[in-house]
């Protein structure tokens, strides 16, 4: 099983720089409004900039471990949180799972369930099967 958690900032903004000095902290990728989604589909632009945060653990790790790292990053940021979301700025904390048996679970504490209710943000959870990686699709796209 493959699991990966990623913070991801939704902007109106044609800029992502605000984000970075909010939360102290650069991004793993970031894209702009407006530019291709793709590559392989330069017509289809992207509605909103995206600001991404991996903390960039194996990826055979529990998803538990994934949303530890980024609960920490969000923990001692709560003034950046609260100053993105004050800005019009929707946070995600994005999710996936891919198993090569079809077949996953992951236990997910109540402790850190307590953790991610305390958010102001929500969590989104991709599946993938086993023919498709999670690396293949683009769970960042909006």
């Amino acid at each position: 099983m493959q699991c990966g958690a990623v913070l991801r900032v939704c902007s109106d903004e044609d800029d992502v720089d605000f984000i970075t000095q909010a939360l102290g902290l650069d991004p793993t990728r970031s894209f702009l409004k407006g530019t291709p989604v793709s590559w392989r589909f330069p017509d289809k632009l992207r509605p909103v900039s995206l600001w991404l945060f991996d903390p960039a653990l194996d990826r055979s790790r529990r998803l538990e471990d994934h949303l530890e790292k980024v609960l920490e990053v969000l923990e001692h940021r709560t003034s950046g949180v609260q100053a993105l979301i004050r800005r019009g700025c929707s946070l995600e904390i994005l999710c996936s799972v891919s198993s090569e048996s079809g077949q996953a679970n992951s236990d997910l504490s109540a402790s850190l369930l307590r953790r991610l209710a305390d958010q102001p943000i929500d969590v989104l959870l991709s599946l993938y099967p086993p023919e498709t990686s999670s690396d293949e699709s683009d769970p960042t796209a909006r």
